[in-house]
């Protein structure tokens, strides 16, 4: 089961897209489970219930807001993933595949809390920063991931809620192996 925030839309998704389509060629039973489908390809599978269309439109704007609290000093791109994707078990069910391959998973669509309670194997082709980092998807001050996300290592023009040490910390508390 590939999980990525979309099929073939941005670089990321293509990527994953093609490895989904080379594990399909070779025989392997290969699906991707994405918040935005723009391909006609049946192996790609999203919501498709009122809700669940809606529901999914709605995680990057819930992702944009929640990021308000914090005002970066920098134009790190970022995405906090405040909500739960409410699909993950009963629509993704990773607990029917062998292997979760985790992509690019921005914009809301998957939070840290529902990847900890994964509980097959996990590989994670890491399109950016953002599996080590707080919510940045790149960020060029290597300091905090590295020391960890302290409030004495926080940029000096950042403000308001430190939602980068947030999510990095909940990053840390539920990736732990159980």
């Amino acid at each position: 089961l590939h999980l990525s925030t979309h099929d073939v839309a941005g670089g990321a998704s293509r990527a994953a897209y093609r490895v989904h389509r080379c594990l399909l060629k070779t025989g392997v039973d290969s699906h991707m489970y994405v918040r935005s489908k723009t391909s006609k390809d049946p192996t790609v599978h999203t919501r498709t219930d009122l809700f669940g269309r809606f529901y999914f439109q709605v995680l990057p704007l819930l992702n944009r807001v929640y990021g308000k609290l914090q005002v970066p000093s920098d134009d790190d791109p970022r995405s906090f993933n405040p909500a739960p994707t409410l699909s993950l078990r009963r629509h993704m069910r990773p607990q029917d595949y062998d292997v979760v391959m985790l992509h690019f998973l921005g914009h809301g669509y998957l939070n840290y809390r529902e990847i900890g309670r994964i509980r097959q194997p996990i590989v994670w082709l890491i399109h950016d920063m953002w599996p080590f980092c707080g919510g940045e998807h790149y960020t060029l001050d290597e300091r905090r991931f590295k020391e960890g996300y302290r409030a004495d290592n926080r940029s000096e023009g950042d403000r308001g809620w430190d939602l980068d040490r947030r999510v990095w910390r909940g990053k840390q508390k539920h990736w732990r192996n159980p």
